[in-house]
């Protein structure tokens, strides 16, 4: 009866150590194949251009202008046109891994159509590019507050067909809006040029 138990118990060892082997590879080659993935990603980037979506609240401030609530709306708005203009500058000045150009969150034929009419340069001049480039997306995703106070903003690189990329890809950039913190959308932009320029450099060496 022992010796039964024993080679059961030593058959289902070894079952254990195949199952794991096999997750292993199945997780292995997953992993690969993300890999070359994120390493075409980066390199058509590199090569194409970076379509910024500016952040407009625009039904927000709508419905607290319903509300009655104008004054707090205009605070809203003017402080997502102060962030937007501070944006564009960080780009601007820090941005250098690939084209990029700007277009209004209110323009969804941008994304429903492909329709680069209203995209516009960091001059607020409309872009002229090659359709046939490699296109991505930059949105603004989501504010995420401390102790009720906005603290770091979201942005995130997405593909033409508006799907989230996928890590190893760096996708997800974060900028701090501290006040104590002054140009931290510059830095944040800085950060996110460093990042995608180093992340090429190891997947073309």
């Amino acid at each position: 009866m022992l010796e039964k138990d024993f080679r059961l118990l030593i058959r289902e060892g070894i079952l254990l150590v195949l199952l794991i082997i096999v997750l292993h590879s199945s997780s292995c080659a997953s992993y690969k194949a993300k890999k070359l993935i994120a390493k075409d990603h980066i390199s058509q980037l590199s090569k194409g251009i970076l379509l910024i979506r500016i952040d407009g609240r625009d039904r927000k401030i709508q419905l607290l202008q319903q509300a009655g609530n104008h004054e707090e709306a205009q605070k809203l708005k003017e402080k997502i046109q102060d962030r937007n203009q501070r944006l564009i500058t960080a780009f601007k000045n820090h941005y250098f891994f690939s084209d990029f150009c700007f277009y209004p969150n209110t323009k969804r034929e941008v994304i429903k159509y492909h329709d680069y009419s209203s995209v516009y340069d960091y001059d607020y001049n409309l872009c002229d590019f090659d359709e046939d480039i490699p296109i991505y997306f930059m949105f603004f995703e989501s504010e995420l507050s401390l102790f009720r106070t906005p603290s770091f903003v979201i942005y995130e690189i997405k593909d033409n067909k508006i799907m989230r990329l996928e890590k190893p890809f760096p996708y997800k950039f974060r900028t701090s809006t501290f006040f104590i913190y002054e140009n931290n959308l510059e830095v944040g932009v800085k950060n996110m040029d460093r990042i995608l320029e180093n992340y090429l450099y190891k997947n073309t060496k």
